[in-house]
Protein backbone atom coordinates (compact mmCIF):
# COMPACT_ATOMS: atom_id res chain seq x y z
CA UNK A 1 0.00 0.00 0.00
CA UNK A 2 2.74 2.22 1.01
CA UNK A 3 4.10 1.71 -2.63
CA UNK A 4 0.90 2.97 -4.43
CA UNK A 5 0.70 5.78 -2.40
CA UNK A 6 4.65 6.98 -3.35
CA UNK A 7 3.67 6.20 -6.59
CA UNK A 8 0.45 8.12 -6.48
CA UNK A 9 2.12 11.34 -5.12
CA UNK A 10 4.80 11.25 -7.92
CA UNK A 11 2.20 11.22 -10.57
CA UNK A 12 0.56 13.81 -9.25
CA UNK A 13 3.54 16.03 -8.78
CA UNK A 14 4.31 14.91 -12.89
CA UNK A 15 0.96 15.99 -13.74
CA UNK A 16 1.36 19.24 -11.75
CA UNK A 17 4.58 19.90 -13.70
CA UNK A 18 3.07 19.31 -16.87
CA UNK A 19 0.58 21.15 -16.55
CA UNK A 20 2.87 24.17 -15.30
CA UNK A 21 5.00 23.51 -18.36
CA UNK A 22 1.91 23.58 -20.73
CA UNK A 23 1.45 26.95 -19.10
CA UNK A 24 4.61 28.75 -20.19
CA UNK A 25 5.54 30.96 -20.93
CA UNK A 26 4.14 33.34 -18.41
CA UNK A 27 4.52 36.85 -16.96
CA UNK A 28 5.87 37.22 -13.13
CA UNK A 29 6.51 39.41 -10.56
CA UNK A 30 9.12 39.66 -8.02
CA UNK A 31 8.07 38.90 -4.45
CA UNK A 32 9.54 38.40 -1.28
CA UNK A 33 12.72 40.15 -2.05
CA UNK A 34 13.28 43.59 0.38
CA UNK A 35 13.26 47.09 -0.48
CA UNK A 36 17.03 48.35 -1.26
CA UNK A 37 17.56 44.41 -2.20
CA UNK A 38 17.58 42.87 -5.58
CA UNK A 39 17.12 39.41 -7.14
CA UNK A 40 19.91 38.02 -9.11
CA UNK A 41 19.80 37.39 -12.21
CA UNK A 42 22.18 34.19 -12.82
CA UNK A 43 24.34 32.77 -15.81
CA UNK A 44 22.90 29.23 -15.07
CA UNK A 45 20.52 27.32 -12.56
CA UNK A 46 22.37 27.54 -9.64
CA UNK A 47 23.20 29.84 -6.74
CA UNK A 48 27.01 29.64 -7.03
CA UNK A 49 26.80 30.48 -10.90
CA UNK A 50 27.84 33.98 -12.01
CA UNK A 51 25.29 36.81 -11.23
CA UNK A 52 24.78 38.62 -14.85
CA UNK A 53 22.32 40.95 -13.41
CA UNK A 54 19.24 42.00 -11.07
CA UNK A 55 15.51 42.96 -10.65
CA UNK A 56 13.87 45.19 -8.51
CA UNK A 57 11.76 44.30 -5.73
CA UNK A 58 8.03 44.10 -7.28
CA UNK A 59 9.42 43.99 -10.73
CA UNK A 60 6.74 42.77 -12.86
CA UNK A 61 6.10 41.65 -16.22
CA UNK A 62 9.16 39.52 -16.44
CA UNK A 63 8.32 36.71 -19.12
CA UNK A 64 9.86 32.98 -17.76
CA UNK A 65 9.93 30.95 -21.14
CA UNK A 66 10.95 27.72 -19.11
CA UNK A 67 11.89 26.39 -15.30
CA UNK A 68 13.96 23.48 -14.67
CA UNK A 69 12.81 19.73 -14.03
CA UNK A 70 12.40 20.46 -10.18
CA UNK A 71 10.79 24.10 -11.04
CA UNK A 72 13.73 25.83 -8.88
CA UNK A 73 14.89 27.93 -11.46
CA UNK A 74 13.66 29.42 -14.22
CA UNK A 75 14.61 31.33 -17.83
CA UNK A 76 14.42 34.83 -18.66
CA UNK A 77 15.76 36.50 -21.38
CA UNK A 78 17.78 39.63 -20.49
CA UNK A 79 19.10 41.98 -23.11
CA UNK A 80 21.22 39.89 -26.14
CA UNK A 81 21.01 36.84 -23.73
CA UNK A 82 18.97 34.96 -20.93
CA UNK A 83 19.43 34.13 -17.44
CA UNK A 84 18.17 32.07 -14.84
CA UNK A 85 16.33 33.54 -11.55
CA UNK A 86 15.00 31.66 -8.55
CA UNK A 87 11.34 30.75 -8.79
CA UNK A 88 10.87 31.07 -4.89
CA UNK A 89 11.33 35.29 -5.54
CA UNK A 90 8.35 35.31 -8.46
CA UNK A 91 4.78 35.15 -8.76
CA UNK A 92 2.87 34.68 -11.75
CA UNK A 93 0.72 37.44 -12.97
CA UNK A 94 -3.13 36.66 -12.62
CA UNK A 95 -5.11 35.74 -15.71
CA UNK A 96 -5.03 33.03 -17.71
CA UNK A 97 -2.37 31.08 -19.74
CA UNK A 98 -0.99 31.92 -22.92
CA UNK A 99 -2.98 29.77 -24.69
CA UNK A 100 -6.08 30.96 -23.98
CA UNK A 101 -4.97 33.74 -26.41
CA UNK A 102 -6.68 36.84 -24.79
CA UNK A 103 -2.53 38.60 -23.86
CA UNK A 104 -1.41 39.63 -27.38
CA UNK A 105 1.62 37.98 -29.05
CA UNK A 106 4.73 40.08 -30.69
CA UNK A 107 6.48 37.28 -33.09
CA UNK A 108 9.37 37.48 -35.61
CA UNK A 109 11.47 35.95 -37.78
CA UNK A 110 14.08 36.86 -40.26
CA UNK A 111 14.94 35.48 -43.55
CA UNK A 112 13.40 38.62 -44.34
CA UNK A 113 12.76 40.19 -41.72
CA UNK A 114 9.22 39.96 -40.63
CA UNK A 115 6.98 40.87 -38.02
CA UNK A 116 3.41 39.67 -36.89
CA UNK A 117 1.24 41.14 -33.96
CA UNK A 118 -1.47 38.77 -32.89
CA UNK A 119 -3.97 40.66 -30.43
CA UNK A 120 -6.35 39.49 -28.21
CA UNK A 121 -10.55 38.34 -29.13
CA UNK A 122 -9.97 37.46 -32.26
CA UNK A 123 -9.02 40.92 -34.20
CA UNK A 124 -7.04 40.14 -37.07
CA UNK A 125 -3.59 39.40 -36.91
CA UNK A 126 -0.89 42.43 -38.62
CA UNK A 127 1.96 40.82 -40.82
CA UNK A 128 4.87 43.46 -41.46
CA UNK A 129 8.09 42.34 -43.78
CA UNK A 130 10.69 44.62 -44.61
CA UNK A 131 10.50 46.53 -48.05
CA UNK A 132 7.14 45.30 -48.35
CA UNK A 133 4.78 46.70 -46.27
CA UNK A 134 2.14 45.42 -44.18
CA UNK A 135 -1.20 43.02 -44.28
CA UNK A 136 -4.17 42.51 -42.58
CA UNK A 137 -4.89 38.78 -41.59
CA UNK A 138 -8.26 38.39 -40.75
CA UNK A 139 -8.85 35.16 -38.40
CA UNK A 140 -11.52 32.35 -39.69
CA UNK A 141 -10.47 30.08 -36.21
CA UNK A 142 -8.45 30.22 -33.19
CA UNK A 143 -8.80 27.36 -31.52
CA UNK A 144 -6.07 25.57 -29.23
CA UNK A 145 -5.67 21.31 -29.52
CA UNK A 146 -8.62 20.08 -26.90
CA UNK A 147 -5.84 17.42 -25.83
CA UNK A 148 -2.55 19.33 -26.31
CA UNK A 149 -3.07 22.75 -24.76
CA UNK A 150 0.40 24.06 -25.43
CA UNK A 151 -0.68 23.98 -29.19
CA UNK A 152 -2.72 26.96 -30.63
CA UNK A 153 -3.72 27.28 -34.11
CA UNK A 154 -4.87 29.65 -36.02
CA UNK A 155 -6.93 29.86 -39.75
CA UNK A 156 -6.59 32.71 -41.64
CA UNK A 157 -8.65 34.04 -44.54
CA UNK A 158 -8.70 37.45 -46.49
CA UNK A 159 -6.91 38.48 -49.64
CA UNK A 160 -3.86 36.15 -48.59
CA UNK A 161 -5.87 33.42 -47.22
CA UNK A 162 -6.46 30.89 -46.79
CA UNK A 163 -3.61 30.05 -44.66
CA UNK A 164 -2.85 28.98 -40.75
CA UNK A 165 -0.31 29.84 -38.35
CA UNK A 166 0.42 27.23 -35.51
CA UNK A 167 1.77 28.08 -32.25
CA UNK A 168 3.53 26.06 -30.22
CA UNK A 169 4.90 26.36 -26.80
CA UNK A 170 8.70 24.90 -27.20
CA UNK A 171 12.08 26.49 -26.82
CA UNK A 172 12.91 29.11 -29.96
CA UNK A 173 15.57 30.63 -30.88
CA UNK A 174 14.76 33.75 -32.68
CA UNK A 175 18.41 33.53 -34.90
CA UNK A 176 20.23 36.79 -33.67
CA UNK A 177 20.75 36.78 -30.11
CA UNK A 178 21.16 34.37 -27.95
CA UNK A 179 17.42 34.89 -26.78
CA UNK A 180 15.59 31.41 -26.40
CA UNK A 181 11.87 32.27 -26.97
CA UNK A 182 9.04 30.30 -25.34
CA UNK A 183 7.04 29.61 -28.29
CA UNK A 184 7.30 29.12 -31.81
CA UNK A 185 5.23 30.02 -34.66
CA UNK A 186 4.97 28.29 -38.26
CA UNK A 187 2.63 30.18 -40.67
CA UNK A 188 1.80 29.36 -43.93
CA UNK A 189 -0.25 31.64 -46.55
CA UNK A 190 -1.31 32.22 -49.97
CA UNK A 191 1.15 33.93 -52.24
CA UNK A 192 1.26 35.15 -55.65
CA UNK A 193 3.85 32.36 -56.96
CA UNK A 194 2.62 30.12 -54.56
CA UNK A 195 2.48 28.67 -50.61
CA UNK A 196 4.72 31.44 -48.54
CA UNK A 197 6.21 30.02 -45.43
CA UNK A 198 7.21 31.94 -42.09
CA UNK A 199 8.88 29.82 -39.41
CA UNK A 200 9.83 32.67 -35.91
CA UNK A 201 9.43 32.87 -32.42
CA UNK A 202 7.06 34.55 -30.33
CA UNK A 203 6.85 36.36 -27.19
CA UNK A 204 4.20 37.83 -24.17
CA UNK A 205 3.37 41.77 -24.85
CA UNK A 206 3.62 43.26 -22.22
Amino acid sequence: MASVRRAAALLAIALGQSAAAQDLPALHAVTGVAAGDRLNLRAGPSATAEAVGALAPGAAGIEVVETTPDGRWGRVNVAEGTAWVAMRYLAAEPGPPWHAMVRPLACYGTEPFWSLAIPPAGAPLRLERMGEGSDTLPRTLTSPAFDRPSTVGIGLGGPRGPGFALIRAEACSDGMSDRVMGLSLHMFLAGPSGTESYSGCCTLEQ
